[in-house]
């Protein structure tokens, strides 16, 4: 926030107005904070806003200082991680399926198709996802699954787990469970 002031003023009266430092954002769930000063003097506004802008700087080294370091995730935190990615999948998938034209057929690949576009509708088909899966677990490609169970395990302030074995095992469960999922969903 540095030494900004952060004053608006409004028909004649004076506002409070600040994007939050990101620690105090991603903890309130807002990227802007702003209070009316309840004054139509500038000086006095200007002393208000001052004192709102140091506020909210203390507050954010105070909550910085205290922020958690990640722990590490129980076997039924990762079982609940699993299941809310099957949950996820099931429900893009619905998402997807309910927006879908009447006459939608995704094994219309025509000729006149760029290979850009045979390939995206080769990946429209909820099969061909989880035979990805599937290569996946088969070929133990766990980095293509990561960026979902990280997100996900950040998400509950968990870190990856460990030892390496626990962390493949839950890897391998993960593209599993998105293998079923996507199989789920190609049951017409």
């Amino acid at each position: 926030m540095g030494s900004r002031v952060h004053l608006l003023a409004r028909r004649g009266r004076f506002y409070w107005r600040a994007r939050l430092p990101l620690v105090l954002a991603s903890r309130i769930g807002r990227s802007h904070f702003g209070i009316a000063l309840r004054t139509n003097d500038r000086a006095v506004a200007r002393r208000l806003a001052a004192r709102a802008t140091a506020a909210v700087e203390t507050l954010a080294e105070a909550v910085a200082m205290t922020a958690q370091e990640p722990i590490q995730a129980t076997d039924a935190e990762l079982m609940e991680v699993l299941r809310e990615l099957f949950r996820a999948i099931i429900a893009r998938g619905e998402r997807e399926h309910l927006f879908r034209p009447e006459n939608h057929d995704p094994d219309a690949i025509s000729d006149d198709d760029t290979e850009e576009e045979a390939e995206a509708k080769a990946l429209d088909d909820p099969m061909d996802r989880a035979h990805y899966w599937r290569g996946v677990l088969v070929r133990n490609a766990f980095e293509e699954i990561r960026p979902y169970t990280q997100a996900a395990l950040r998400r509950r302030n968990r870190a990856t787990p460990e030892p390496e074995e626990r962390h493949r095992s839950f890897l391998r469960m993960a593209a599993g469970v998105a293998a079923e999922a996507h199989a789920i969903l190609a049951v017409p």
